[in-house]
């Protein structure tokens, strides 16, 4: 079973990592697929975004504790809803592993990240002034918790249109194995102080939010 982390939060809320070690054929035999999935499935041309998609939607079935078909749908923004179920949803894949978080009465967010120096070369288009102080330019792992933190609120807003300097301002943080970073959110439509968790390991970094 690649399932590497499933973690209850709070009494409705669950939190999985699944480690993508099948092929296509084995994942796809772990799901029921309708018409439209399978025709958007075929459109996916890498083979590594197959598996992702295939991963996460496995993960879903096993967090949700259920043989039968669970429908997923995106609306226009992207963000990922059950048609069929009260659950709220967020999915990240990043490398060879998928997330997902699920809740019945809370908006969840959460994203994962591979740990790569790439990050660096877009410092600026998602670190603003406030949070250059305590996000430096050259710091690899600071960055990526900063990305995947603001990810993780872009996906718990799921309306689209966040500038990442402008709507969302994060709280100074001092980086660890695992820690909470208070973010303001702010849109003329929502205003919200949240707080992120994240876990930080040496490959991958996850962060979470919900409320």
């Amino acid at each position: 079973m690649p399932i590497v982390l499933h973690r209850t939060l709070m009494r409705d809320t669950q939190l999985g990592l699944w480690e993508i070690t099948e092929d296509l054929a084995t994942l796809q035999a772990k799901l029921q697929l309708d018409k439209a999935e399978r025709e958007y499935l075929g459109k996916i041309k890498a083979e590594k975004k197959k598996a992702q998609w295939l991963a996460s939607r496995c993960l879903i079935r096993y967090m949700l504790n259920t043989p039968e078909f669970v429908l997923m749908k995106a609306t226009e923004a992207g963000k990922p809803f059950f048609p069929e179920l009260n659950h709220h949803v967020s999915v990240s894949h990043s490398g060879n592993y998928a997330a997902a978080m699920i809740s019945l009465n809370r908006s969840v967010g959460m994203d994962i990240e591979t740990v790569t120096d790439k990050i660096l070369l877009i410092h600026h288009k998602f670190v603003n002034e406030q949070e250059s102080e305590f996000v430096k330019s050259d710091d690899v792992m600071a960055n990526i918790v900063a990305w995947s933190a603001k990810e993780t609120l872009f996906k718990w807003y799921g309306k689209g249109q966040v500038d990442f300097r402008r709507n969302i301002t994060l709280h100074p943080f001092k980086l660890s194995g695992r820690g909470v970073i208070k973010a303001a959110f702010a849109k003329p439509d929502c205003s919200k102080l949240l707080s992120v968790e994240y876990e930080a390991g040496p490959e991958l970094v996850m962060t979470w939010v919900e409320g």
